[in-house]
């Protein structure tokens, strides 16, 4: 009986033995799959990576404007030398949000202007008038929808590029060219 009862505890640590290189093979191709995607990754961003050089040519001048202190990029910096934009009014706005997530509301208040090429003043100020309530409308909904976080940001670099984005589309061209915030505030209620 002693030998039957040593027999079954062998047979179960040989039948363990037996199982456990299986276990591991669905870990181990869990493992491979992980390896595999972060290879992938890491190759896909060193593939958009800009190299050593460029990176000096951007901080020399090789490319004007782009660097701002602090080494953060302005996609939005345009030519200030003055010479081929001009400032264009696009109104004064005080509206508010109520965000029901926090259960708040925000005040907003600010001025909005935008710079156009001189050559694309005359039509800027033509399709302007035509289009004026829906560009209106356009900033009050992209102010609506903002986050808190989005208009604690000093540069409002998000809510910029909305609206740029949103205006040219409005206007049907590529006229404005950056947008400038004015006298912004808000609060939160």
């Amino acid at each position: 009986m002693a030998d039957q009862a040593t027999n079954d505890v062998e047979t179960e640590e040989q039948e363990t033995a037996d199982k456990a290189p299986s276990n591991l093979k669905p870990l181990l191709m869990v493992f491979g799959f992980m390896t595999t995607v972060v290879v992938l990754e890491c190759v896909g961003v060193s593939m958009f990576m800009p190299s050593a050089e460029e990176l000096e040519s951007i901080a020399q001048g090789g490319d004007p404007g782009i660097l701002q202190p602090g080494g953060e990029i302005d996609i939005l910096k345009f030519d200030d030398s003055g010479e081929d934009h001009r400032e264009v009014d696009l109104g004064q706005f005080s509206l508010t949000a109520f965000q029901p997530e926090r259960n708040y509301t925000l005040r907003i208040d600010f001025h909005l202007s935008g710079t156009v090429l001189e050559d694309d003043l005359d039509d800027f100020e033509e399709i302007k008038k035509t289009h004026q309530n829906r560009m209106r409308e356009q900033v009050i909904v992209i102010m609506r929808k903002a986050v808190i976080t989005d208009l604690t940001d000093p540069t409002l670099a998000l809510i910029k590029r909305q609206i740029l984005e949103k205006s040219n589309r409005v206007l049907g061209k590529t006229l404005l060219q950056s947008i400038v915030f004015g006298d912004f505030s808000f609060v939160e209620q």
